[in-house]
């Protein structure tokens, strides 16, 4: 029976795994022949209020099915560990980390995220959406907690960081 139970441990172990799958998000957006409507929720498991929001967005996700829904999270600490609590909040089959390319080779634990390797890493993903003439951002407001839509040929990214007038604004983009 032990035997037994380890087995479905490691299997449900494995799969936890195997659903952490890096997204590039600019090449979806590049995808000028996608005319559905899709959500870039960019968030990590070290940011409370991004959390907080998390059981919100997915509310939404529920509310418009037709509405493809991406939860992209922070890779460099850790997201695995949290993978099963993540799941209790959101379908795995969202669930996405920023691929390896926008961070640092290596990893350095600083205390302020906002001048560590998160801070680069997004950063490097605004310039990359940037460089490939998607969006231009008018000041450094892109973090944990924001969104980013694909909306009738536009991309729009939120600006509230408050939850309900995050909730509110990106509500009122899926309804326009």
């Amino acid at each position: 029976m032990n035997k037994f139970f380890c087995a479905v441990l490691l299997l449900i172990s494995m799969n936890a795994k195997s659903q952490v799958r890096e997204l590039n998000v600019v090449d979806l957006l590049k995808n000028k022949n996608d005319s559905s409507i899709s959500v870039f929720y960019l968030t990590a498991h070290w940011c409370h209020p991004c959390m907080e929001k998390l059981p919100e967005v997915q509310k939404l996700k529920m509310k418009y099915p037709q509405v493809k829904f991406y939860f992209i999270f922070d890779n460099f600490y850790d997201t695995k560990k949290y993978v099963a609590k993540i799941y209790e909040i959101i379908d795995p089959s969202d669930f996405y980390v920023f691929p390896k390319k926008y961070y640092p080779p290596q990893k350095t634990r600083l205390i302020n995220v906002k001048t560590g390797s998160s801070w680069n890493m997004v950063s490097k993903f605004r310039d990359d959406i940037e460089e490939n003439k998607l969006f231009k951002f008018n000041r450094d407001d892109i973090w944990f907690g924001h969104a980013i839509i694909k909306a009738h040929g536009k991309i729009y990214l939120t600006i509230n960081v408050e939850q309900q007038k995050f909730i509110e604004e990106l509500e009122n983009y899926l309804t326009q």
